[in-house]
C-alpha cells in the first residue's frame, strides 16, 4: 500500500485584478480559489501549512460569511433594518440559516443592527404634529418589524410616548363628521372608533369627558 502524502500549502498568490483575493498553490501542483485574503487569515492559512478537506470546507464558508456580510452592510446602507428584516432579505438572497445568523450576530456586535433604536426611531417620529398613532398601533408596528416583545416593552418604557394628542386630533375629524352626518348614539360610535384605533380605554373616557366639558359650555 502507498504511503498517503499530506498536501501542504506551496505559496499564496494574489489575484491580479482583485487584490482582496488571493490563490493558494498545493504542493500536489493544483491551484485553489481564488478566496477572500480575509478568510485566509481567519481560517490561519499559511506557506508551508496542511491542507485538507476540513480546511477547504472552512475557507469556504468563510468567503460565504464575508459575502452575507457584504449583502447585509449593502441593504443596511439603504435604510435602517431589524434584525428580523436583515434575515429575510439574507434568505432571499440564499443565505444559509447557520451563516445568516452568524452574519447578524456579528452586526449587532459591530452595532450596525440595533432593534431598540429602531424602536425608538418610530416612537419620535409618532410625536411629530399630525400623528395619529395610538400605544396599541405603534407596539404593532414595531412587533410587525421583528421587535421582540421584551424589546418593545422596554422601548415603550424609556421613550416616554402620550397618546391623547393623536386621539384628540382623531376625535376632532370624526366627531365633526358625526355632526355632519347626524349620526345616532356619535359619543358611543367615537369611543368605538378611538378603541378600533387602539387607544387605551383610559384615554377614550379622557376624551369623552373633554367632549362633555366642551358640549356643557
Amino acid at each position: 500500500m502507498s504511503e498517503h502524502v499530506a498536501l501542504h500549502v506551496a505559496s499564496i498568490t494574489p489575484d491580479i485584478r482583485r487584490q482582496a483575493l488571493r490563490y493558494l498553490l498545493l504542493t500536489d501542483g493544483r491551484t485553489l480559489g481564488p478566496y477572500q485574503a480575509s478568510s485566509i487569515i481567519a481560517c490561519s492559512v499559511s506557506k508551508g501549512c496542511e491542507f485538507d478537506e476540513s480546511l477547504e470546507r472552512q475557507l469556504e464558508r468563510a468567503d460565504q460569511i464575508y459575502a452575507a456580510k457584504q449583502l447585509a452592510m449593502s441593504y443596511l446602507g439603504y435604510a435602517h433594518h431589524t434584525e428580523m428584516e436583515v434575515r429575510h432579505y439574507l434568505n432571499g438572497k440564499e443565505v444559509t440559516q447557520s451563516i445568516s445568523e452568524e452574519v447578524i450576530g456579528w452586526l449587532r456586535e459591530q452595532q450596525w443592527v440595533n432593534d431598540e433604536e429602531i424602536g425608538q426611531y418610530l416612537i419620535q417620529r409618532a410625536k411629530q404634529p399630525g400623528s395619529t398613532k395610538s400605544k396599541k398601533m405603534l407596539a404593532s408596528k414595531m412587533m410587525k418589524r421583528g421587535l421582540s416583545s421584551a424589546s418593545i416593552a422596554s422601548v415603550m418604557q424609556n421613550e416616554i410616548y402620550d397618546e391623547i394628542p393623536a386621539a384628540i386630533l382623531l376625535a376632532e375629524k370624526k366627531w365633526n363628521e358625526f355632526v355632519r352626518k347626524q349620526v345616532d348614539n356619535p359619543k358611543m360610535r367615537l369611543a368605538a372608533y378611538l378603541s378600533r384605533r387602539g387607544f387605551s380605554n383610559s384615554t377614550i373616557r379622557k376624551i369623552l369627558k373633554e367632549l362633555n366639558e366642551f358640549e356643557s359650555n
